[in-house]
C-alpha cells in the first residue's frame, strides 16, 4: 500500500493519508476552475453497506464504503469527495483536486478504506463516493463526521457507546433513537457482529432476520447451527449486519471508536481457540481466528496508527498479525482509552475439560492458600495407589463410556467423586466408607469451584462458587506467575498503564468489553438445596473470573485521579465503583451499558439455569428470574461496590464529559419490543431514561431523582434523599 499526499484543500488541508484498502490517483480539475457540473444519479444500490466514519482525530478521520457491480470484473475505482457542507459547494480538495480517485480491490472484497489527514480539528465534514461509467455517474449516501477538538481545548465532549447488536430474528430499535441524539461520536464496546446462524441457547431465527453463509460448506457446523469460519463466512456477517437501515443511519451520522470482544470471532474465546465444546476437544483455530481479524481490518472504520501504511497480511503470525489496542485525546478534558482483551488472552483459570472429582489444592497447599482446613474441605485419595488400582481401573471405565480421556484419571481425587461415579457403574465395588475417609487428607477439589461434569461451562465460564473459585485461582495465580490470569498480554498491559498513569486529560476513559464489578449472590441463608446454600460468582468469563489480574490492574488505576471504565458485553445496565478484593478505598468508576438487540442478562442466566438438569431441580431458572434482585439484596449485600442494576432492558448509553463531572445517561426499552420492528415514534415512547454522575476529583457517585443529584449512601446501600 503507498503513502498518498493529499495537497491543499480549498478551506482546509487534506494533508497526509494513507490508503489502506484501496489506492488510485487523484482526479478532477486543477484546483483553479469551478467544477463542471454533473448530474450525479443514486447509485446507493452500488454501496450496499452504505458508508462509514471512524477513528476521528483532532486532524484526520478514517472513511469506509463496499462498492459492487456485477457489470464489473475486479477491482472498481471509486472517486472520493469530501466537503464542509451537506450540499457540496465548500469542497475539501486533494492536491488542488476536488474528489480523489480510490480503488474498491477484490483482494478485499471491494471495501475501501482511507485515512484522510491534514483536517481541522473540532469540525463538522462530510463525504460521499461517486461511481462513474459510460451510464452515468452515481453517488453514494452522504456521510456526516466530525474531527475531534484539539488536545488543548476546554470543550466539554459527548459521545455514545453500545455492544452486543445481535442480527438473527432481532430488530435495532433503540438505533432508532440514538440516531436522532446529539452527539460527537460513538464507541462500540464488542460483539458488532455474532458468528453464529442461530445458537438455541441464545438467538432466534427469522425468516426476515437470517444470518446466512455464502459458502455454508466452509463453516463450523455445530448441531442445529453454524458458525463462522472462512473468510467468505465473516466477511458475510459484516455485510448482512451492516444491511440494516438504522445502523447505515448510525454510520452515516456519527464517526465511530471500536473494539472487539468475543463474537467477532468465536463465544467465550481467548486467543485463537473457541469454546463451543466446553473442553471436549481441541478448538484452537488459527486459520479462523486470522479470517476473522482479516475481514475486522476491510469492514471496520480503524485507524491502524502504528503503520500509516498498514494493510492486513494473511500470512502474517497470530498473535500480532493485528493490534486493535489504542488512545484517543478529545480536548483537555477526557483521554479515550481502547484495550483488546481476546488476542492475548489465556484459558480460562479453571479449564473446562477438568475432572470434577480432581484435587487442584492438596492439604499443605489449602492450608497454605487459604490460612487454615475450612470445613467444607474434602477427603481425596491418590487413585494411582489406592487398593491397588482398583478404582482408577473403575473411573477408567467410566471414562470412557463418557467419552472422557483416560488420561486424567490420575493423582489426587475425591472421595466423594469418586463414590457418585460407582453408583453409575454396573461394578462391584464397594465404596469408600465414612471411616476411612475421616482418615484422610482433606483438600480444595475443582467440584468446589461448581463444576460438575468433566465438560462444561458451570465452574469455568458460569456461576462459579465463589470460597472455592477464588481459592483456586489464587493458588493458580501464584504458581504460574500470573500468566493463568493473562488478559491484555504484557505489552498491551504496559502500554494501558502508563498510557493512564501519564494522561494529563481530566477523564481517563477506558473503553473496556467486559465488566470489572464481580456479580456476586448469596444463596446461603435461602430455601435452596443444601448444595446451592453458597456465594457465586455468576460470570467467571470477565474480570470476576481473573480475579488477581482484577486486583492488581484496579489497584494501579486507583492512583490515577478520575479514571472511568465504559463497558459492554454483558446486556445490562449497571452503575459500580469496582475495586480490589478486600479494599473498598482503591476503588475507580464503572459505568456498563446494555445490549442493542442481544437477549438480556436476565434471558441469558434463564436460559443457562434451564439447560442443566442439576439447576433445573435446584430451582435455578426460578432465581435467575430474580437475579436483579439477588445481586442487590439489602440483607446480605454481595455486591457493595454496586449502584444500580437493570438487568431486564436494552437500550444505549450517552456519556457527557466536562472539567467538573462525567454524566451518563442510561436510555433503555423493554426486551420484549426486540423481536418487533418499532416504528421510531414507538421507540421513543417506549424508552426510558436514568441519569447518574461523578464529579471531577471523587469516585462518589450520584443519580438524578425528581430533578436532584442524589449521593450514594454506602451505609444505607441506597441513594440518599436530596
Amino acid at each position: 500500500m503507498k503513502r498518498r499526499t493529499f495537497l491543499k484543500a480549498t478551506l482546509v488541508t487534506a494533508g497526509h493519508a494513507t490508503l489502506n484498502l484501496g489506492c488510485g490517483s487523484d482526479s478532477g480539475g486543477d484546483g483553479g476552475d469551478e467544477p463542471t457540473p454533473e448530474i450525479l444519479e443514486d447509485g446507493s444500490a452500488l454501496f450496499p453497506q452504505s458508508l462509514a466514519s471512524g477513528d476521528p482525530t483532532p486532524e484526520s478521520v478514517v472513511l469506509w464504503t463496499r462498492v459492487i457491480d456485477p457489470a464489473v470484473e475486479g477491482d472498481r475505482e471509486v472517486s472520493l469527495q469530501l466537503a464542509l457542507d451537506e450540499e457540496f459547494l465548500e469542497r475539501v480538495s486533494f492536491d488542488g483536486a476536488l474528489e480523489l480517485a480510490v480503488v474498491g480491490l477484490q483482494a478485499h472484497d471491494h471495501c475501501i478504506k482511507l485515512r484522510v489527514g491534514g483536517l481541522a480539528a473540532a469540525t463538522t465534514h462530510y463525504y460521499r463516493f461517486v461511481v462513474r461509467d459510460d451510464s452515468g455517474s452515481y453517488v453514494s449516501r452522504t456521510g456526516r463526521t466530525r474531527t475531534a477538538p484539539a488536545p488543548d481545548a476546554d470543550v466539554p465532549v459527548r459521545f455514545a457507546f453500545v455492544s452486543c447488536q445481535d442480527y438473527g430474528g432481532r430488530y435495532y430499535n433503540p438505533y432508532k433513537e440514538l440516531v436522532n441524539e446529539e452527539f460527537d461520536f460513538f464507541v462500540h464496546l464488542g460483539d458488532y457482529v455474532y458468528e453464529t446462524t442461530g445458537d438455541p441457547q441464545f438467538q432466534e431465527t427469522s425468516s426476515e432476520r437470517e444470518v446466512t453463509f455464502t459458502n455454508p460448506e466452509e463453516a463450523l457446523a455445530l448441531n442445529s447451527f453454524l458458525a463462522a469460519r472462512s473468510l467468505s463466512n465473516y466477511r458475510d456477517l459484516y455485510k448482512t449486519f451492516r444491511s440494516d437501515p438504522w445502523l447505515q443511519q448510525m454510520h452515516e451520522r456519527f464517526a465511530m471508536v471500536a473494539t472487539w470482544d468475543d463474537h467477532e470471532f468465536s463465544d467465550d474465546c481467548h486467543g485463537a481457540e473457541a469454546t463451543y465444546l466446553d473442553g471436549a476437544g481441541d478448538e484452537e483455530d488459527v486459520p479462523r481466528r486470522k479470517n476473522a481479524n482479516q475481514a475486522w481490518f476491510e469492514f471496520m472504520p480503524v485507524d491502524y496508527r502504528a503503520s500509516e501504511d498498514f494493510e492486513y497480511d494473511p500470512e502474517a503470525a497470530f498473535p500480532g498479525d493485528l493490534s486493535i489496542y489504542r488512545d484517543f485525546r478529545y480536548g483537555r478534558h477526557m483521554h479515550l482509552v481502547m484495550t483488546d482483551l481476546r488476542t492475548w488472552r489465556a484459558d480460562h483459570p479453571i479449564g473446562e475439560d477438568e475432572l470434577p472429582g480432581a484435587v487442584a489444592l492438596d492439604a499443605d497447599r489449602t492450608v497454605e492458600v487459604l490460612g487454615e482446613m475450612p470445613d467444607w474441605a474434602l477427603p481425596y485419595v491418590d487413585i494411582d495407589d489406592h487398593a491397588d488400582g482398583l478404582y482408577k481401573s473403575a473411573l477408567e471405565e467410566w471414562a470412557v463410556s463418557v467419552d472422557v480421556p483416560v488420561e486424567v484419571i490420575t493423582g489426587f481425587i475425591t472421595v466423594e467423586f469418586i463414590n457418585a461415579t460407582l453408583e453409575t457403574l454396573d461394578i462391584d465395588l464397594a465404596p469408600i466408607t465414612e471411616e476411612e475417609s475421616a482418615a484422610l487428607p482433606r483438600g480444595v477439589a475443582i467440584s468446589h469451584a461448581g463444576k460438575n461434569a468433566p465438560h462444561g461451562q458451570l465452574g469455568t465460564r458460569y456461576l462459579g462458587i465463589l470460597s472455592g473459585y477464588e481459592a483456586i485461582a489464587d493458588a493458580r495465580y501464584d504458581e504460574s506467575g500470573g500468566a493463568s490470569e493473562e488478559m491484555m498480554g504484557q505489552g498491551q498491559e504496559a502500554w494501558f498503564l502508563e498510557t493512564m498513569q501519564t494522561s494529563d486529560a481530566t477523564w481517563k476513559v477506558w473503553g473496556n468489553e467486559f465488566p470489572l464489578f464481580r456479580k456476586v449472590v448469596d444463596l446461603s441463608t435461602f430455601s435452596v438445596p443444601l448444595s446451592f446454600q453458597k456465594k457465586f460468582l455468576l460470570s467467571l468469563e470477565d474480570w470476576g473470573g481473573v480475579p488477581n489480574k482484577r486486583d492488581a490492574l484496579l489497584d494501579a488505576l486507583a492512583d490515577v485521579d478520575n479514571v472511568v471504565a465504559v463497558t459492554g458485553d454483558v446486556h445490562a445496565f449497571f452503575v459500580s465503583t469496582p475495586h480490589p478484593r478486600g479494599d473498598a478505598s482503591r476503588q475507580i468508576v464503572e459505568f456498563v451499558g446494555s445490549s442493542v438487540s442481544s437477549g438480556t442478562y436476565q434471558e441469558l442466566l434463564f436460559n443457562t439455569a434451564s439447560s442443566d438438569p442439576a439447576l433445573v431441580e435446584a430451582g435455578a431458572p426460578a432465581l435467575a428470574l430474580l437475579v436483579e434482585e439477588f445481586l442487590q439484596d439489602d440483607l446480605t449485600r454481595p455486591n457493595p461496590d454496586l449502584r444500580y442494576a437493570n438487568v431486564k432492558e436494552q437500550g444505549y448509553a450517552i456519556a457527557e464529559v466536562s472539567g467538573e463531572s462525567f454524566d451518563v445517561l442510561y436510555r433503555s426499552i423493554s426486551k420484549d419490543y426486540a423481536l418487533e420492528d418499532l416504528s421510531p415514534s414507538d421507540v421513543s415512547e417506549a424508552m426510558k431514561t436514568e441519569r447518574f454522575q461523578v464529579r471531577t476529583g471523587s469516585t462518589e457517585t450520584y443519580r438524578e431523582i425528581e430533578g436532584e443529584w442524589s449521593p450514594w449512601d454506602a451505609d444505607a446501600a441506597r441513594w440518599s434523599e436530596g
